[in-house]
């Protein structure tokens, strides 16, 4: 999977857009179904990792061996959900759900690459000057499809510190 790297660099990336909240609908429909990978980390979870790290720690990101320090990061963050199937009639199920979704949304689109009939695309939601909500969605020629959404409330300055780490 080709893109596994980019999608690496991508869910850092994302963790510089984040509201704590309701649980993710589309996980909670999806998180029952087989053939599906389904990732969940919690609040909790992030906090536990900003209080265990006395010192940085650091996540390479991308294919140049850059650094990204998370310790800064987790205790903005209040959710990860990930969904992905290699399935394709889920896959398409997943998809139509996922733009469904997103339609009733305020989002902004971050960026969008089509290429060979892969997608990928990501959005964010704004809340009082505040990134709060982060969405990439990645599907690929053999039909695999990726979701991901992650909550916290990061500011901009968060966003920029990622970024630097991915050039």
């Amino acid at each position: 999977m080709k893109s596994l790297k980019y999608m690496v660099a991508a869910t850092l990336l994302a963790i510089a857009t984040l509201n704590a909240g309701a649980q993710n609908q589309l996980y909670n429909k999806y998180s029952s179904t087989e053939g599906i990978t389904k990732i969940y980390i919690s609040s909790a979870m992030f906090k536990l990792l900003e209080s265990s790290t006395s010192n940085q720690t650091t996540v390479e990101v991308g294919d140049k061996g850059n650094d990204l320090d998370v310790s800064k990061l987790a205790g903005k963050l209040s959710g990860l959900y990930i969904l992905n199937t290699d399935k394709p009639e889920i896959s398409k199920r997943l998809s139509a759900d996922f733009m469904d979704m997103i339609k009733g949304k305020k989002l902004e689109i971050l960026m969008e690459v089509e290429d060979e009939g892969e997608i990928v695309k990501m959005y964010s939601e704004h809340t009082d000057g505040h990134i709060t909500d982060f969405y990439l969605y990645s599907y690929e020629n053999d039909g695999e499809c990726t979701v991901m959404h992650m909550q916290g409330s990061l500011t901009e300055g968060d966003l920029n510190e990622i970024m630097k780490s991915v050039k």
